[in-house]
């Protein structure tokens, strides 16, 4: 300083140059992901410099003028990295800090194609965007995603293996999920002399199923059964969706055992007389009895079996809501302890033939089948509402669902007796289920 031409004494006087940042080594990562941060002026140690995850310190493990190396710190948030070097701020560079990304849990740990499957986890994030799910390397269809939870349907084609979420381009495996045939519960297999053996898969909500054999036929059957063990009474409903060969016998049955000439019931179509048809064997290796029901050239058809006691009576329905009985009840004493099932024949032992089965359900007295009793409209438009009566749908949705034709329907309303739905994008006419 000079005044009036007389110089003062010196005092020493340092300029910081404001330290730059230029680049991020990753500019998104979890707690604990080492990040690379370049730039200018950061001096040549830390001293008393720091630098912050949007107001969070970080600890450095490096630090020189053009390079600090620095993990994400515990509780820091999405936001600006900055260095503070000798007092002055740089500029910020945004960091998006991603949840550490788990899953915890599958439910169900197995299933069939089109099952749905919950995923829970951590850091999944919310809404999808770009995140993506796959299963044992085929894309998995979303249902829903949040931060902990997403619900996927088996995919088409798939086998056994683990799912696995990438967030962020970060990415996390689940254990082994099963790719099973049949849903849990069912098993399936050849009944009395077949000539060719059968077989029984499901997906998507409906079960495809071959057999061959002379199908339900004087003292001994031979045929393809898919089946549950009923205890006590019960109901099985199924829509025949379609069937091949011109002889064909296919439909829903009770049998007391798998023996090929076993008492039974089985309300079925028979493809040879075009006619729904009440079968029964009333004792162990008697001829069958048959009575015609509702004489039908097309399919899908609805039928339903009901054991009530000794008494059986079948029942048809275009619809699967208007129901007539088809023939008369029949008496067939049977064990407390029983097969409800499924049955397909070609009425051959040299020819297989194929038919489909969907919206096929099992009631009984100790598990209850939820049934519709009636819908507000049977056609309508994308976007339109439908109201759906009926019983056993369950106080909360939980993880059921309704579809249409397979596709799933957005729901609207959920209680014990009635739902309604909105008809999605992409809907297309077939059973409401």
């Amino acid at each position: 300083m000079t005044v009036a031409g007389a110089a003062s004494s010196g005092v020493n006087f340092t300029v910081v140059l404001a330290p730059s940042i230029s680049s991020l080594s990753v500019t998104s990562g979890v707690v604990g992901t080492s990040v690379t941060i370049t730039g200018t002026n950061f001096g040549a140690a830390q001293g008393t410099s720091t630098v912050t995850f949007n107001g969070t310190e970080a600890p450095p493990t490096s630090w020189n003028a053009t390079s600090i190396v620095v993990p994400v710190p515990s509780g820091a948030t999405t936001g600006n990295v900055v260095v503070n070097a000798s007092g002055v701020t740089s500029n910020g560079i945004n960091f998006t800090v991603v949840e550490v990304l788990s899953i915890t849990s599958l439910s169900p740990t197995s299933g069939v194609v089109g099952s749905e499957v919950a995923i829970t986890g951590t850091g999944f994030g919310t809404p999808q965007g770009s995140s993506t799910i796959y299963l044992n390397g085929t894309t998995v269809p979303v249902a829903s995603w949040s931060d902990t939870s997403i619900i996927g349907n088996v995919p088409t084609g798939v086998s056994s293996g683990p799912f696995t979420v990438t967030v962020n381009g970060h990415a996390v495996n689940s254990p082994s999920f099963t790719v099973t045939t049949l849903p849990a519960g069912w098993l399936d297999g050849d009944i009395g002399s077949m000539g060719i053996s059968g077989s029984a898969s499901f997906a998507n909500g409906t079960f495809t199923v071959a057999g061959a054999g002379p199908g339900l036929a004087s003292t001994a059957d031979g045929l393809h059964f898919v089946y549950q063990p009923l205890s006590g009474d019960g109901t099985i409903v199924a829509r025949v969706a379609s069937l091949q060969g011109s002889s064909t016998q296919a439909g829903v049955m009770v049998r007391e055992t798998l023996a090929a000439g076993a008492t039974l019931g089985a309300e079925i179509y028979d493809r040879y007389y075009s006619y729904l048809m009440i079968y029964d064997r009333p004792t162990t290796g008697a001829s069958i009895d048959a009575q015609y029901g509702v004489y039908s050239l097309t399919l899908p058809y609805w039928v339903k079996l009901v054991r009530s006691g000794s008494t059986f009576t079948g029942y048809v329905s275009p619809d699967g809501v208007n129901w007539v009985q088809s023939g008369t009840s029949v008496t067939v004493n049977m064990a407390q302890n029983v097969y409800v099932g499924l049955l397909v024949s070609s009425t051959y032992t040299t020819t297989l033939a194929t038919a489909t089965f969907d919206g096929v359900s099992v009631s009984s007295t100790a598990s209850p089948a939820p049934a519709i009793t009636s819908v507000s409209a049977t056609t309508g438009s994308i976007g339109s509402q439908v109201a759906i009566s009926g019983t056993g749908f369950g106080a909360s949705q939980g993880g059921s669902l309704v579809t249409l034709n397979n596709l799933p329907m957005t729901i609207n309303l959920w209680s014990s007796a009635s739902i309604v739905i909105t008809i999605p994008t992409g809907a297309t006419s077939g059973p409401l289920l």
